[in-house]
């Protein structure tokens, strides 16, 4: 959006005009995981990494659907992995998606800085 001659998001904007002015080094999550949502009640300010780890959905080209779960074809099973600091930590593999999926939520509650 345009504010005042200048561009900004308007999910920052909106935090701001709620909670006053945002350091440049924080970014907006949106609890609600709905990117275009301008909602304050909505938006928290967090570091880049906490926002980050807030992500819920896997990436695009993912073929299980499942953030940090994968498929490997060669030994059958889930492979369950999570990503932090830059660092991918293995999980493990499991029979089910669903226990895969299980085990990295678990582990990211226990080393992300914001698990909402």
């Amino acid at each position: 959006m345009k504010h005042g001659g200048t561009v900004r998001a308007a999910h920052r904007y909106s935090w701001e005009l709620a909670h006053g002015e945002l350091d440049e080094n924080l970014s907006i999550d949106h609890l609600c995981h709905n990117p275009p949502c301008v909602n304050p009640d909505h938006l928290r300010a967090v570091s880049h990494r906490s926002n980050m780890e807030n992500r819920i959905s896997s990436h695009s080209n993912s073929k299980s659907g499942v953030r940090g779960v994968m498929w490997d074809a060669e030994k059958k099973n889930w492979r369950a992995r999570v990503a932090s600091d830059g660092k991918k930590i293995n999980v493990g593999r499991f029979s089910s998606l669903e226990e895969a999926n299980a085990a990295a939520l678990e582990v990211r509650a226990k080393l992300f800085e914001v698990t909402d």
